[in-house]
């Protein structure tokens, strides 16, 4: 939550919205690493954040955007 609101600052945005925003990303990441655990956390932990890095790179932004258009 702490990055959307830095992302949002300034921007006006409903609360609901933030919040879905921001569990959708951390479940995201929380079923990553659970699949990383159950498949013997053999992976690199650092491969997988550079990994996420760039799949997620301005995506909060993007989806901060489309959601302060539509509040």
């Amino acid at each position: 939550m702490g990055v959307i609101e830095e992302v949002n600052a300034g921007k006006q945005m409903r609360m609901e919205d933030k919040k879905f925003i921001a569990n959708f990303y951390t479940f995201a990441f929380i079923g990553i690493m659970l699949e990383w655990i159950r498949n013997g956390m053999g992976e690199e932990p650092g491969v997988i954040i550079d990994r996420l890095s760039i799949l997620v790179e301005g995506d909060i932004e993007k989806a901060i955007s489309k959601y302060v258009n539509i509040s």
